[in-house]
């Protein structure tokens, strides 16, 4: 009997985990081509800084912040229009989900807004970005 409430207790434990791969993120930094207003421009992502939160969620996975620089640059003559943009962003790994706490391995956010994902070998897969009040660019690699 005893056993058997042991083993019990260990499936239930085991069914609310959330185990995570723990795929990092690689510095460096990769360019592509979107359009941003009708306007093709260039979307650089650089990957400056990974480390450790030092915070848990909770299931006592750890979580990461990424500082990444995202900047546009485009410009249609004719049309007069010229797209810029450079800013520092500063990411994490960890979402709320109702009252918990999740680490996921794919995906980092920051609070305006920003998300990116990654591949299984912590390869830059996209950067949805607000540009303006009306256009959110997707860059992807």
């Amino acid at each position: 009997m005893k056993y058997m409430i042991l083993a019990a207790a260990m499936i239930s434990t085991g069914a609310f985990a959330h185990t995570i791969i723990g795929t990092p993120v690689l510095k460096g930094s990769l360019k592509t081509k979107v359009f941003v207003n009708t306007v093709e421009t260039t979307c650089r992502i650089k990957v400056e800084k990974i480390k450790n939160i030092l915070s848990e969620d909770s299931y006592g996975n750890p979580g990461y912040a990424v500082r990444i620089n995202v900047s546009l640059d485009g410009e249609d003559s004719k049309k007069k229009i010229k797209i810029k943009a450079d800013r520092d962003v500063e990411m994490i790994n960890m979402f709320q989900s109702g009252n918990e706490k999740i680490v996921k391995d794919f995906e980092y956010a920051s609070e305006d807004g920003v998300l990116m994902t990654i591949n299984e070998e912590g390869r830059l897969k996209s950067v949805s970005y607000p540009y303006s009040a009306s256009q959110t660019v997707v860059c992807k690699f």
